[in-house]
């Protein structure tokens, strides 16, 4: 799902189509999936531009690394602060929100990419109340998900209308609230320049700006969602922490080669970012089959 303001939805200067028929996008209004050409489709009534965004892009880079259908849910609004998703602020922005983390349950979304910060540069929000906010719009989702979907957090302030001391404040509230679970740092977009935006509004992205913020975004998500693997995919997870241990059940889905066997790796992550990777075993686990791993707390 994607969430945020105008840069998150269909406000770029150009519009951008998927090379991939695998690339989709969730109509709310029939509930179906359509192909995912820019503008990205949204709700009725939702302030949504008729231009580009990255999202296309993201979905190409993603289906063909992975080799795995893509689906997008676009829940940004543009010109909106932070504030503006709190449930108890407006209920129509976080409507946005909730009615696809309740209509596709628990862990039947990967996770929210948020792209927002511009008008709370401009407003000069302060960067406690930002991450305040944030953090609270983030687990009044979960409370609505049921589970703690993953949120990845853009680095994005740039305005014209603000100042380069506003804009540095609202990126480290951003990256400030990385340090919590399942909570990781985006992609930055504040260096993409003028060769990057709108020649009329200088905030927006032009088709290059578009290209290269969606490229940005899947490579951070070969990380912190896929963990970089190319070939296994992992299903439900549950962990259960133990007095001095946790313990990880999962389930292993492999669409590619089904004569392959795999290794298991423990993704470690500190402050949102990845830190290390570990074997967990030597031995080899079989495709589609159900595991458990124990790792002693650090």
């Amino acid at each position: 799902m994607t969430a945020g303001q105008s840069n998150s939805a269909s406000f770029g200067q150009d519009k951008t189509v998927p090379e991939n028929d695998t690339v989709s996008a969730w109509d709310p209004d029939t509930g179906k999936w359509v192909f995912a050409t820019d503008p990205q489709v949204s709700w009725s009534g939702s302030f949504v531009g008729t231009g580009g965004s990255p999202w296309p892009t993201l979905g190409d880079y993603l289906t063909e690394k992975y080799g795995v259908p893509i689906g997008f849910i676009s829940a940004g609004w543009g010109s909106s602060v932070v504030a503006d998703f709190l449930p108890d602020s407006n209920k129509m922005y976080f409507t946005r929100l909730s009615i696809p983390l309740k209509e596709f349950g628990e862990k039947g979304i990967k996770a929210v990419l948020w792209h927002q910060g511009e008008s709370d540069a401009i407003a000069q929000t302060s960067a406690e109340t930002y991450k305040e906010r944030l953090l609270s719009v983030i687990n009044s989702s979960r409370e609505e998900a049921g589970y703690t979907i993953p949120w990845v957090i853009a680095k994005a302030a740039f305005h014209p209308q603000s100042t380069k001391e506003a804009e540095d404040i609202i990126v480290s509230a951003q990256t400030a609230a990385c340090n919590s679970v399942n909570i990781f740092e985006g992609p930055t977009t504040e260096d993409l320049g003028s060769e990057f935006r709108s020649s009329s509004d200088h905030v927006h992205f032009n088709r290059a700006g578009l290209i290269e913020h969606g490229t940005r975004w899947g490579k951070v998500l070969e990380n912190v969602i896929y963990h970089g693997t190319t070939e296994v995919y992992i299903g439900s997870v549950d962990t259960e922490f133990l007095s001095d241990s946790i313990n990880i059940s999962f389930t292993v889905n492999n669409t590619t080669d089904k004569d392959k066997s795999y290794k298991i790796y423990l993704a470690l992550y500190e402050n949102g970012k990845l830190a290390d990777i570990e074997a967990e075993t030597a031995e080899n686990i079989e495709p589609d089959g159900y595991y458990e791993v124990n790792n002693s707390l650090m």
